[in-house]
């Protein structure tokens, strides 16, 4: 896991992470694990969104994560992402207080909850 996590946000962040954060990493990878590696939504799906939707993503992201969202944007019509700069891959971690401003000004802005099933 530190190799894989070092590979993406840069090398020596597994270590200079608190052990509980590890934890949590270690924890949350068994929820990547699938046996059908089938998409659990048709393409369809995400244009039957009735509520805004806020992509982001780190600067320095893997260019892994500029394709699904160009992905996204080309199959659902999202909005542009909002790149936040000096970021890498794990914003809510590196960059947590831009990450959560970023959030914030998205609601606000939006000014409107999703309503569920119309």
């Amino acid at each position: 896991m530190a190799c894989f996590v070092d590979v993406l946000v840069g090398p020596g962040f597994w270590e200079s992470l608190p052990a509980a954060l590890q934890k949590g990493f270690l924890q949350n990878v068994q929820t990547a694990l699938v046996k059908d590696l089938v998409p659990l939504a048709t393409d369809d799906e995400p244009r039957k969104f009735n509520f805004p939707v806020l992509m982001f993503t780190g600067e320095k992201s893997p260019p892994l994560y500029g394709l699904l969202i160009s992905e996204m944007r080309k199959r659902a019509g999202f909005k542009p992402p909002v790149i936040i700069p000096g970021a890498g891959h794990a914003l809510s971690f590196c960059v947590s207080m831009i990450s959560a401003q970023t959030r914030f000004a998205f609601v606000a802005t939006e000014n409107r909850l999703p309503t569920i099933g119309s």
